[in-house]
């Protein structure tokens, strides 16, 4: 049985699809299924490449309860030259932010989607009433441009609210070795005070507190939370951050834009700069369910993340 399949969706009376991958059909009633891990690919979107090293991961822990899904999010050169099925696409950064899709004159679309509700439409199909009625828990993992989609997403979506409706579901965001991440205030991590946060000079990198950095001008999914539902929802939210110990390189896929590098040089040290703020930003509320974990050995490299012991923790449990 082939594990590619596609996410019809519905878009103002308009049918639209997305590819997926899967080692089970979303169709079909599982008992058996007591996870769900949805894994989300990098800035190549080599979606077949983060299938292949989740399934690996789940053999190395011998895990066969667990639902496995990658979907593909494209942009217009992925696209297939005949275009009977319209499938959705995004700009090459627009999918990893949960910007809308795009239309264009060679593929129009009259309706468009945020990539981030393409996972919520996901979250959602799985947790239907008799599906899959085992499921107790929800892994939304990415990494490097994956990594950015879910610490922003987990941010912003709303779909918790409707899992909680239906059952005791619990839901975790894993975010790996991403280039930068959303900040919730202006303050950035001190480059002359290691574990202090000031708020930067604007006039050296202006655009530093817009989205997908900070809160400003924030894009259509993102605004339809607002800013204090997310800083609220956010800190309430399972999240651990995945850092890979040798991810110390600023190799060409690192963001090397003024807004990227207050976060810190590289990778490491803004994974490491980001944990310790939010920590900071949410000292006087409740206590966030954040945490870090350096993963030993291992630099920017997707499959070794994502088998690590400490990933495969993450995505079926200890």
């Amino acid at each position: 049985m082939t594990d590619a399949f596609r996410l019809a969706i519905e878009l103002n009376g308009e049918k639209y699809e997305l590819g997926y991958l899967s080692n089970r059909p979303l169709a079909t009633p599982d008992s058996s299924v007591r996870s769900a891990v949805i894994v989300v690919h990098g800035t190549t979107r080599d979606a077949p490449g983060y299938f292949a090293s989740a399934k690996t991961a789940a053999t190395i822990d011998r895990e066969k309860g667990a639902l496995i899904i990658t979907p593909q999010f494209p942009i217009e050169s992925d696209l297939p030259k005949s275009d009977s099925r319209p499938s959705l696409f995004w700009s090459s950064a627009g999918w990893k932010q949960g910007d809308l899709s795009l239309s264009s004159r060679r593929h129009p679309r009259q309706s468009r989607i945020s990539s981030f509700a393409v996972v919520d439409t996901l979250v959602a199909r799985i947790t239907r009433p008799g599906l899959f009625p085992s499921l107790s828990r929800i892994v939304i993992i990415g990494h490097s441009a994956g990594g950015q989609f879910v610490n922003r997403y987990a941010a912003g979506s709303a779909i918790e609210s409707v899992v909680r409706r239906r059952g005791r579901i619990r839901i975790c965001y894993v975010v790996a070795n991403p280039s930068s991440y959303l900040y919730l205030d202006a303050r950035r991590p001190s480059r002359r005070d290691p574990g202090s946060f000031v708020v930067p000079v604007a006039s050296t990198c202006p655009r530093f507190n817009r989205y997908k950095y900070g809160l400003d001008a924030l894009n259509s999914y993102m605004a339809k939370a607002g800013v204090a539902a997310i800083r609220w929802q956010f800190g309430l939210r399972s999240v651990v951050y995945l850092v890979g110990e040798r991810d110390t390189a600023e190799d060409e896929e690192l963001d090397q834009s003024c807004e990227a590098r207050l976060q810190g040089g590289n990778r490491f040290l803004r994974g490491t700069n980001y944990i310790a703020y939010i920590r900071r930003f949410y000292r006087d509320a409740e206590p966030p369910h954040h945490r870090l974990e350096v993963v030993p050995g291992v630099g920017h490299d997707a499959h070794g993340m994502l088998c690590s012991k400490e990933a495969r923790r993450c995505m079926f449990g200890p």
